[in-house]
């Protein structure tokens, strides 16, 4: 299916403003790295795969032109390698996959302002997570993740930092009024089961 797919594309010439792809066969657990090679993307979106890995040379070329990177409802069990590469970056969804941990470095070098890395299996960040965002980061999501314990010392760095999600997180504790010494204006924290919202809470 990805070959058939890259043929087809590259018979376009000009740039691509949005690529999305879903649905893909179940047999395919990796992204191969020649899937999007001499194209222009600037928005890529994959859905509802068996995806676990993505090639990092599968980036050459889009380092300059790729804007938005979204790999949902897929397998991946960590940031995918060379996204730090893409100084062109400013939004990664990684929604509903089973990311266990970050890895230091994941994003050193990028640029990205808008962060979703929600329904994952996340139980814990270390002060490292989010090295190279500290100036840029404006929304980060991390609700539904097994996290217990307000990350204060992953996300106190990032000076930008605007909108905070962490809905749905399994019994968080949650000093806020220690750690939140960012321009944080938008705070979300809720549980929600079948029955009631137990929490929710906004900063304006």
């Amino acid at each position: 299916v990805l070959a058939e797919v890259t043929r087809l594309l590259g018979r376009v010439e000009h740039h691509i403003h949005s690529l999305s792809i879903a649905s893909l066969s179940p047999d395919l657990l990796s992204l191969p790295g020649w899937f999007l090679s001499n194209m222009s993307v600037a928005e890529l979106s994959i859905s509802r795969s068996n995806i676990k890995e993505v090639d990092e040379e599968i980036f050459n070329g889009l380092e300059q032109n790729l804007v938005k990177l979204s790999i949902q409802e897929s397998r991946l069990t960590y940031v995918p390698r060379g996204i730090n590469k893409i100084s062109s970056l400013r939004r990664l969804d990684l929604e509903g996959n089973n990311i266990t941990e970050l890895y230091p470095y994941s994003f050193y070098g990028a640029s990205i302002t808008s962060l979703s890395l929600s329904s994952n299996r996340l139980s814990g960040l270390t002060e490292n997570a989010f090295l190279g965002l500290e100036g840029n980061l404006r929304t980060l999501s991390l609700s539904s993740n097994r996290i217990r314990n307000f990350p204060s010392t992953a996300v106190k760095n990032l000076q930008n930092l605007e909108t905070l999600k962490l809905g749905n997180l399994f019994n968080v504790t949650l000093p806020i009024l220690i750690y939140l010494t960012f321009a944080l204006s938008q705070l979300y924290f809720y549980h929600y089961t079948q029955h009631s919202l137990h929490y929710y809470l906004t900063l304006d």
